[in-house]
Formats: C-alpha cells, sequence, structure tokens
C-alpha cells in the first residue's frame, strides 16, 4: 500500500470513528433530556373535595388546636399552584388555589419551582399528611416539628414521599386573581376561604420611608414589612423574606397595582400580601396620592 493510500485509509478510518462519536453523543444528549410528558392531568385522578368543602370539614374545627392533626379520611384537593420559591419569597411552600379559596403545603425541598411551577394544578392526597393552623394561615404537612418554635409546628413532607401525596396536573394554566380594596381586604375578607388565594389591590403605592427601605433584610435574612396604601390612606402589609432575591432591593416609588398571596396573621389581626416577586408589583409613574 502506497503512502497516499495509506493516508486515504487513515483519514477514513478518523472520519468513520468521528461520526459514530457524534451519533452517540447525540443519543446520549438525548437520552439525558427529561420528557415533560403530556400537558394533561393524570387519568383517574379527581378532586373529591373543594378547598373550601376540606378546610369547613377538617381544618375549622381544629384550626384551635395546639398540635397539628393528622388527616385520616382518603380526600383529595386540588388547585392551581398560585406562588413558588423560584424567587425565594416562599421557603419550602407551595401555595394552590381553586375556585373556592387557597391553602398551602409544606415540602422540604428547594427547587419546587421545578415540578410545582406556577400555574399547575395539582392534587393532593390529605389522607396521612397534618393540618395545622399557623397563626392563621392553614398549612398542610407531614410531621410535628417540634425543634423550630418554642411550639409545635408542622414540618415539611420529607421530598421522597412528596410524591405518594401530590400529583402532578396540567400546567400553564391561568390563574384567577380577585380584586379588591384596601377597605374590603381589612374589614370584609373571608380570613378563612379567601387565604393563600391570588389577590390585586389597585390604586396604591408604598408608603414614602418605605421606598427608602429594603423589602427585607438581605444581610440577617430576616424577614422585613412594609406598607402600601390607597389614596384614602388604607394600608396592607405586604411582608418579604431576607431570602428572597429581591430582599436587598428598595420597593418602587411609584403608584398602580400590586399583587400577592393573601395570608392572615391572627396575632394582630393583620391581613398580609406575600409578593411572587417584583413583578407583582405593577407602578408607573402616576402621580402619587401621598
Amino acid at each position: 500500500m502506497t503512502s497516499v493510500q495509506i493516508k486515504k485509509a487513515a483519514a477514513a478510518v478518523m472520519l468513520c470513528t468521528a461520526i459514530v462519536l457524534a451519533v452517540v453523543s447525540c443519543k446520549k444528549d438525548n437520552f439525558d433530556i427529561p420528557s415533560p410528558g403530556a400537558n394533561i392531568d393524570p387519568a383517574g385522578v379527581h378532586a373529591t373535595m373543594t378547598i373550601k368543602q376540606f378546610k369547613q370539614a377538617y381544618c375549622v374545627p381544629n384550626m384551635n388546636s395546639y398540635l397539628p392533626v393528622m388527616l385520616t379520611d382518603s380526600v383529595i384537593i386540588s388547585g392551581i399552584v398560585n406562588a413558588d420559591d423560584r424567587s425565594g419569597n416562599f421557603y419550602k411552600i407551595i401555595s394552590l388555589q381553586d375556585s373556592t379559596g387557597g391553602i398551602q403545603i409544606k415540602v422540604g425541598s428547594s427547587y419546587l419551582y421545578q415540578d410545582y411551577p406556577i400555574g399547575r394544578r395539582i392534587f393532593i392526597k390529605t389522607k396521612g399528611l397534618l393540618f395545622f393552623n399557623y397563626t392563621g394561615t392553614f398549612e398542610l404537612g407531614g410531621y410535628i416539628d417540634t425543634t423550630t418554635s418554642t411550639f409545635p409546628n408542622v414540618g415539611a413532607i420529607v421530598i421522597d414521599k412528596a410524591a405518594d401525596h401530590i400529583i402532578k396536573g396540567q400546567w400553564g394554566l391561568d390563574i384567577p386573581v380577585v380584586h379588591k380594596t384596601t377597605a374590603q381586604l381589612t374589614f370584609n375578607t373571608d380570613n378563612i376561604n379567601e387565604q393563600s388565594t391570588l389577590i390585586q389591590l389597585d390604586d396604591m403605592e408604598f408608603g414614602r420611608f418605605d421606598t427608602t427601605q429594603t423589602y427585607a433584610d438581605a444581610v440577617t435574612k430576616a424577614s422585613v414589612d412594609r406598607t402600601v396604601y390607597d389614596c384614602s390612606n388604607y394600608g396592607v402589609t405586604v411582608r418579604s423574606s431576607g431570602y428572597a432575591n429581591f430582599a436587598s432591593l428598595k420597593p418602587n416609588k411609584g403608584h398602580g397595582s400590586i399583587r400577592g398571596v393573601y395570608t392572615y396573621y391572627s396575632v394582630h389581626n393583620v391581613p398580609q400580601l406575600i409578593l411572587r416577586d417584583t413583578s407583582d408589583i405593577m407602578f408607573t409613574n402616576a402621580p402619587r396620592c401621598h
């Protein structure tokens, strides 16, 4: 075989090797990418109670219990995720709502938004979970936690057990937003059934002092309350976590609409809004009231 033939043969071998490697690499890359599956609800799974019915049957009778209460009936509730942990303002919590109300469920994992993003319908098998009234806001969890505070709390569902209780459904769904005035939110809101639902207030602005401060304490990670006011000077608390990715930012100085998940702090009879992220602040350069 001449030197020219040898060079041609070697080149052919190298080309074939490259093609094989490329094919193998492509197959491996495709194999590693998880398929999201069909965008449908799971067959044969449906809610047996609305969230409001569930609360009235199980939560309200036990809302004054000092310990989380075990749920033993085979009940399924369903709702659309209205807040996740992408921004860090919700931590190990999924908030969901249906047309009758909302509730929160604690799951012991970060990056919950990857499996349970805003706009995804989920089904909750409540049997074996625990209910707890955490200073006015109803939560579901996996165990009784006596280590995090001076009184018992409900601990998060262990992530390995999450799939036993949380069934993923269709995603990309719209979340109904209830428009309220500050007076309605303060005095005429159903604190039991409307909590953990998405609320919008219009014609609002942060107090002038609050616009000189940050949303929360990003150094110590402490949560902080700021206040939004309407033109009649009615105020609503906006609570933000020091772990939120916007904790070090200052509230918008403008005027407009604000959205958030409504929670209730029963100790001081205070309605609160929890931002999903700063896109919930829909302020413009419209003239301020104060």
